[in-house]
């Protein structure tokens, strides 16, 4: 699974375009539940979603694709399919449903 870090609203833009089943995740470092979905979610990708591409965005550091995006809340999880969002997951984030939806979408994509 590739892993970039997301600088940019342009680095954003071309990480969605690029990738045909990418995922990007908006955080801060010093929120503890960030720390701890952050980890789990990377393990999920890569045991079972390997085909997928991992963005992370700080959203300390760049504000400004925040608020472009609308996130008010961290940390949120964008799911994007072949350059279409699909998926949008924030605060309180179900890892279990996360996976019974990207499943179904990387199996239309990829098998």
């Amino acid at each position: 699974m590739q892993q970039v870090i997301i600088y940019s609203q342009k680095e954003f833009d071309e990480f969605i375009s690029s990738n045909r089943l990418p995922v990007v995740y908006f955080s801060t470092p010093e929120r503890s539940v960030c720390k701890v979905i952050k980890p789990k979610l990377i393990e999920l990708l890569n045991n079972q979603f390997r085909l997928t591409s991992f963005g992370y965005v700080n959203c300390d550091e760049q504000k400004h694709i925040a608020a472009q995006l609308s996130i008010f809340a961290v940390p949120t999880i964008f799911f994007y399919a072949e350059g279409k969002e699909f998926l949008r997951e924030s605060r309180n984030i179900d890892l279990l449903s996360v996976e019974q939806t990207l499943s179904r979408i990387y199996k239309l994509i990829f098998e």
